[in-house]
């Protein structure tokens, strides 16, 4: 069901990826059948030869599904702390998992050197990245009115603050502990990222100046916004990585 949900919303996708799960296995070999009986003289030509690839990690390998798992793992402590103790009805549920969804989809992932947007998960699902601000201010005051969505809009400003909470680790993982990385330099184009900030506001900035420790680290930035000039921590920004040039393409060729 989760599958047709996807599919009636996005279209079919051509190719899935996942663990071992049973629940999983189990949908790959039921699809897989049900295509295979098609009566392919009652579709057209390119619904008889839509089909769908699934592939599966190894199993007992779940770091090898990193680039989905943490990403699934902050959502979904983001929504046990956003549901503690509370029970929305269903549609202001719906709501703010529409809005999770959204938030989600709209962290920067890269600078398009050309227009210098930041390209997101939605220029893939809706061809654009358009903010979507919340239709006013909420709190938690709100949580005790019978307006439902003046309840989910505020749910899914929680939502917000604790997912962020949660993700932000995964952008600025401190390479000084891991492995030695590059500072944060002038002249990279970065994220402001804080939960303190608007639903949905990835604030981008140009690193004009960096202040580093006795020991070379970079530990905090001056960032240049439309907005002003301000000095965040290293911990609060994220760099883009930006579209190669024709030059830079040819010269690793």
């Amino acid at each position: 069901m989760a599958l047709r949900r996807f599919i009636s919303k996005r279209g079919p996708p051509t190719r899935i990826f996942s663990d071992n799960g049973t629940n999983l296995k189990g949908a790959e070999k039921v699809l897989k059948i049900e295509l295979e009986n098609f009566d392919q003289e009652r579709v057209n030509s390119y619904l008889a030869n839509q089909g769908i690839t699934w592939t599966f990690i190894p199993p007992g390998a779940p770091h090898m599904g990193g680039a989905w798992e943490r990403l699934i793992r902050s959502v979904k402590q983001a929504v046990r702390a956003t549901l503690k103790s509370i029970e929305p009805t269903d549609e202001v549920l719906l709501t703010v998992m529409a809005e999770a969804e959204y938030t989600v989809n709209s962290r920067p992932l890269a600078v398009l050197s050309e227009s210098g947007e930041s390209l997101t998960p939605n220029h893939f699902l809706i061809h654009r990245s358009t903010l979507n601000p919340p239709p006013g201010e909420f709190d938690a005051d709100d949580l005790i009115l019978k307006k439902m969505w003046k309840r989910s809009q505020h749910l899914a400003n929680v939502f917000w603050s604790q997912w962020v909470h949660y993700y932000l680790p995964t952008l600025t993982r401190r390479p000084k502990w891991w492995a030695k990385g590059r500072n944060v330099a002038i002249g990279d184009d970065v994220i402001i990222v804080d939960r303190a900030l608007d639903r949905n506001h990835w604030p981008r900035g140009l690193v004009v100046d960096v202040k580093a420790g006795k020991d070379g680290v970079v530990r905090s930035a001056v960032v240049r916004t439309e907005k002003g000039t301000y000095v965040r921590p290293t911990t609060k920004l994220c760099v883009l990585e930006k579209e190669p040039t024709e030059e830079e393409v040819g010269e690793k060729e």
